[in-house]
């Protein structure tokens, strides 16, 4: 990966509110910021409740059909 590339993902991340930057003389240093992926983590767990919900449905509807 490149170096542009590495930049161009840091400058997404930083401006998402994800990472959190400071300098440090020539060095950015970059830390992750827990509270910006409180959204993520909520996303993430309505999905899985989704995809939960629907595998059920599924497994009930074709338990249904082979009978």
């Amino acid at each position: 990966m490149s170096q542009a590339a590495v930049s161009q993902h840091l400058r997404l991340l930083r401006d998402s509110g994800l990472v959190e930057v400071r300098t440090a003389g020539r060095h950015r240093v970059y830390r992750l910021r827990r509270e910006g992926f409180a959204d993520l983590r909520d996303w993430l767990a309505a999905l899985d409740r989704f995809w939960t919900a629907r595998m059920a449905d599924l497994d009930a509807y074709l338990e249904k059909e082979r009978q």
